[in-house]
């Protein structure tokens, strides 16, 4: 999965985020992406759906 978002602090105004896992919470309007943070604890953020421009999921193989 990849997510592209605007951020005005990134170079060319977007960051882009393969998170280790994610969902989205249409209840509150987010995507919430598990970020692997190597030998460290995982990294939850909450990305507002408005900042979201691009979403890619892998395709389910059945």
């Amino acid at each position: 999965m990849r997510i592209v978002t605007e951020d005005p602090t990134a170079t060319g105004g977007v960051r882009e985020y393969t998170p280790a896992d994610a969902a989205y919470d249409g209840e509150r309007g987010v995507w919430r992406v598990v970020l692997a943070a190597g030998d460290g604890p995982d990294i939850e953020r909450s990305i507002p759906r408005e900042r979201v421009v691009y979403v890619e999921r892998e395709r389910d193989t059945v």
